[in-house]
């Protein structure tokens, strides 16, 4: 019988458990999570254009304030991480990618799970989608 309490205790708890692992990321305008650039614009009179096939921009965001940046093209590679934070939407990332260490400020946006971002001063930009893949 007492076994039996145990078993209907599990049981009843697993859809509590369930709810929380499909709460993680529901917030459709949060940074929390793996974006893989789509494109790129270097002045507003190019445009945006789309990456080439072979080269690559992986970016993650993780509520605990830090991000993990993956790069490169065909030949090489650079996987770099450092913190984030962001204010309304001006975001602030610092890492090293072997260059020593360095500040991007940037004002995003996210709209229909695309990440749009350009650097402040600057008419240069880029555009992610949101992956499904998870670390």
């Amino acid at each position: 019988m007492r076994q039996s309490n145990h078993l209907l205790i599990m049981i009843s708890l697993l859809p509590l458990l369930a709810c929380e692992l499909n709460e993680k990321n529901e917030d459709p305008e949060s940074l929390i999570g793996l974006w893989e650039q789509v494109e790129k614009r270097t002045t507003l009179a190019s445009g945006w254009t789309v990456i080439g096939r072979g080269s690559y921009y992986n970016i993650t965001f993780s509520d605990d304030g830090t991000h993990a940046i993956q790069q490169g093209n065909f030949a090489n590679s650079i996987i770099c991480s450092g913190t984030w934070e962001s204010n309304g939407n001006a975001l602030t990332m610092k890492h090293d990618c072997g260059r020593g260490e360095s500040e991007e400020n940037v004002h995003f946006s996210i709209e229909d799970s695309t990440l749009m971002w350009v650097y402040d001063f600057s008419e240069a930009g880029k555009k992610f989608v949101r992956s499904d893949e998870t670390e």
